[in-house]
This record gives structure tokens, sequence and C-alpha cells, in this order.
């Protein structure tokens, strides 16, 4: 069973940044090669059982546990949780089965992610 923060109920960019403390206390190591790698047979979908995490796989982890998908292959599969190694494979040259930091932020055309850009001010100069 995946953790979630139960209580007491936050917003969910304090749950985000929640669960990067979380990651950043557990003293996760990186790596290039996955974005999630984990220590036993399958990823229980906790932070106690990451043992490496590249930078696109801290993104997938805090927003995905906060109930926030990001990105999935071909469009479909976003959860990490369930589908941890479909998120790594590295690159960005084909964005509907490659994770990287610029198919996540939708810098590659095409890419499946669900993160988008938001203006919230415009300054009228």
């Amino acid at each position: 069973m995946p953790m979630r923060r139960t209580d007491p109920p936050l917003p969910t960019r304090n749950q985000v940044i929640g669960y990067a403390q979380d990651i950043l206390a557990a003293s996760i190591s990186y790596t290039w090669t996955d974005a999630l790698s984990w220590s036993g047979l399958s990823w229980n979908g906790t932070i106690a059982d990451i043992r490496q995490l590249r930078c696109d796989g801290v993104v997938e982890v805090c927003y995905e546990l906060s109930g926030k998908d990001v990105w999935g292959r071909n469009g479909t599969h976003y959860p990490i949780q369930d589908h941890p190694s479909e998120h790594n494979n590295l690159g960005k040259d084909n964005p509907q089965v490659e994770l990287s930091p610029i198919v996540q932020r939708g810098g590659v055309s095409g890419s499946p992610t669900k993160l988008s850009t938001e203006k919230l001010y415009e300054p009228n100069l």
C-alpha cells in the first residue's frame, strides 16, 4: 500500500514538498540509469523502499504520492508506483516511451505529461 499523508489534510503543494523532504531525510542516492530503483522484487510504493532515484524520478514520486499524475508511457500507465519499470527508459527522442525532465515538463512536442504552465500574473507595462 503506498504511503499517503493523512493527518492533517494538506494542500497538494505542501504534500509534494513533504515527500521531497522525506526523500532527503531517507538519504536516497542518485542514479542516472533509472528514474526509480527499489530494494525488493517490486516497489511497494513507499519512500522507505526506494534505493535510488533519478531527478525525474523525484518529481514522479513526490507528485504522484500526493495524488497528481505527471508522465505516463504512451499517455497511459501514469502512476510510477503502479508502473515503475515503464518510467525507467531515459531519453527525449521519443517522449511517448522515454522519460526525462524535459519530457516531464512538456518541453518536447508530443510529451504525454500532465504538467502544464500557467500564467499566474502578467504585469501591465
